[in-house]
């Protein structure tokens, strides 16, 4: 089975029965892959580099490293709502 088992569009096979089925689907999960919490890392492009960065700055004690690649200031996004009302 696909992807899209309903054989539609990408819109019309995430709202479809058949892709849900199979996307939640307790065989289609991966098994443990043995990793260890010391070795969690985050990167991102672009817009994902800014979303890293301020992943990372939050959760600096539990992820180990982080690539930033062609994305903007250490913390910009953060710094920049300081004091606002921002609603998520």
């Amino acid at each position: 089975m696909g992807i899209c088992p309903a054989k539609s569009s990408a819109l019309g096979c995430l709202f479809s029965t058949s892709f849900n089925t199979w996307m939640w689907n307790p065989g289609n999960i991966l098994p443990p892959l043995g990793g260890e919490d010391s070795t969690i890392t985050i990167s991102g492009i672009s817009g994902g580099a800014y979303a890293a960065a301020d992943l990372h700055t939050v959760w600096s004690g539990s992820i180990a490293g982080a690539g930033y690649v062609v994305g903007g200031p250490y913390a910009d996004t953060f710094i920049e709502n300081i004091g606002k009302n921002v609603a998520p």
